[in-house]
């Protein structure tokens, strides 16, 4: 079973309940998915789309889900959330 490595925001809870029965999820925040993605501790995980730029000869965009919005506390900021494979799979 594939390993997918999700944002712990309620805005992911749709992707876990459509993937627990095909994936071992795990939640935690950006920058831990991106170290479990990098380290080879995950199959795919959803990791901001600023880090994704930091690593982009590391790892790809799989085709699926992207998590947006917008933050008021730092100005109006858009974020992504985005699902990325390793590249050294």
């Amino acid at each position: 079973m594939n390993k997918l490595a999700l944002i712990d925001l309620i805005h992911s809870d749709p992707l876990y309940e459509y993937g627990k029965e095909k994936f071992q999820i795990s939640r935690g925040s950006t920058w831990d998915n991106l170290q479990s993605i990098l380290n080879g501790d995950v199959d795919y995980a959803m990791v901001s789309l600023v880090d994704y730029f930091k690593n982009i000869e590391r790892l790809k965009i799989v085709n699926g889900p992207t998590i947006s919005g917008k933050t008021h506390s730092q100005g109006d900021i858009v974020l992504f959330h985005l699902l990325l494979q390793s590249l050294q799979a």
